[in-house]
């Protein structure tokens, strides 16, 4: 069956059989999630708020749990992501005050769009006056981004740095952060981050199979629900997640909203329900 075949019966509700047997009677949506494991549930993720927050919640805390971090470890981990918060909110800032002074650049770009608009086409001696022009216009700006690329380097420095002291066991679970990050790197959101992450051009529905596979009896209590066994079926152990593309990893988690409250929960540093100030200042 071809690829566009199987994602119409997909869209049906349909449980796809590639074997040649045809697709088997379609299931109801809100059945197949019922008897959907809980982890793959969880990755499938929310679309509005605040479910999609609250859900977050949950899967940072089963990331955390399942990576066993010691309460040095998560301290350490908490660093990073203040820094990484902070980080983001000045580029934030940085971005927003470029975006306001370059309110400037409008009659010179204006005049540029005006003449294109206007035939004959410029001559090269036009060109040239409308890029002298624009780059005098654009002279008083200092470029946002390059504070930013210096930002992110010290990051990825520190995570990657931070990573390698860890027990490898607990490196390899550093990379099941995919699990609540698949709304910036899922196969449908970003699909060459998604490639490049899981070394695998698969499709994005792959992992909708899993909604409908019983897992195997002797599965480990969390490879996040067995989402990432799959990686093995690849690649092989020596093109793991580490290295400069787990750092990279990192850092996204580092600047998800609530990663920091959740650790705080688990170092006690704030209650379960209490995602507002901490309960104790750290």
């Amino acid at each position: 069956m071809g690829g566009f075949g199987a994602l119409f019966l997909a869209l049906l509700g349909c449980r796809v059989d590639l074997s040649g047997a045809g697709p088997a009677a379609p299931v109801a949506p809100v059945a197949e999630a019922q008897a959907a494991p809980l982890y793959q549930q969880l990755y499938e993720g929310e679309q509005g708020e605040p479910a999609r927050s609250v859900g977050q919640r949950a899967r940072m805390l089963i990331w955390l749990g399942s990576v066993a971090f010691t309460e040095p470890e998560l301290a350490a981990l908490r660093s990073l992501a203040v820094t990484a918060r902070a980080d983001a909110a000045a580029a934030a800032a940085r971005g927003e005050a470029a975006r306001a002074a370059e309110a400037a650049l409008v009659p010179t770009l204006q005049a540029i769009a005006d003449r294109f608009a206007a035939p004959p086409a410029p001559s090269e001696a036009e060109l040239a006056e409308l890029g002298a022009r624009l780059s005098a216009a654009r002279a008083p700006f200092a470029d946002p981004r390059a504070e930013t690329w210096r930002a992110l380097t010290a990051q990825l420095t520190a995570a990657e740095s931070w990573a390698r002291t860890l027990p490898a066991e607990r490196q390899e679970r550093l990379a099941d952060a995919r699990f609540f990050l698949q709304h910036r790197m899922g196969a449908l959101v970003a699909p060459g981050a998604y490639t490049d992450w899981l070394g695998t051009p698969w499709n994005g529905s792959d992992f909708g199979a899993l909604r409908v596979s019983a897992p195997p009896s002797n599965e480990p209590q969390l490879n996040i629900g067995g989402l990432w066994a799959a990686d093995v079926l690849g690649h092989g152990p020596d093109q793991r997640i580490r290295g400069t593309r787990l750092a990279a990893l990192l850092v996204l988690a580092f600047a998800e909203p609530g990663l920091l409250e959740a650790i705080d929960v688990k170092l006690g540093a704030r209650g379960v329900a209490d995602y507002g100030e901490p309960v104790t200042p750290r």
